[in-house]
């Protein structure tokens, strides 16, 4: 006999101590089941994660593929205009029928400023091209 807190208590008979050891294997059991589903959850949430992560990724290129898609039809619509290839074909150096072509030279750094030393006059140019 045992004696606790003044009470006395018999031993644990064979009975008692299987019910005991039962408990602890279900114990075991349960907490063994609860592991594997912990891990199941996790092995199905991680790729599901990843799965989301990239998916995100791609919206986010997806977005930024249309918006340079449409900067790019802007350039192209804006191209194709009457103004943009008149101004370019100006640019080229073409005019229209009825215009005329008028090109403004800038200054040379070389070149003396009006009243110092000046070198053949038109007519002498014109001279020394054609008779020459």
């Amino acid at each position: 006999m045992i004696r606790v807190m003044g009470r006395t208590r018999k031993g644990r008979g064979p009975l008692a101590r299987a019910r005991g050891a039962a408990r602890q294997i279900l114990a075991l059991m349960v907490l063994a089941g609860s592991l594997l589903l912990a891990a199941a959850f996790v092995g199905v949430t991680a790729p599901s994660n990843a799965l989301a992560r990239e998916k995100d990724a791609l919206t986010a290129e997806i977005a930024r593929l249309d918006a340079d898609l449409a900067a790019k039809q802007a350039q192209l619509a804006q191209k194709q205009t009457d103004a943009y290839v008149i101004g370019k074909a100006r640019d080229q150096g073409y005019v229209r029928p009825g215009e005329a072509l008028v090109t403004v030279q800038g200054v040379d750094a070389k070149r003396p400023a009006a009243g110092g030393e000046q070198g053949p006059g038109r007519l002498a140019k014109w001279w020394a091209v054609f008779f020459r």
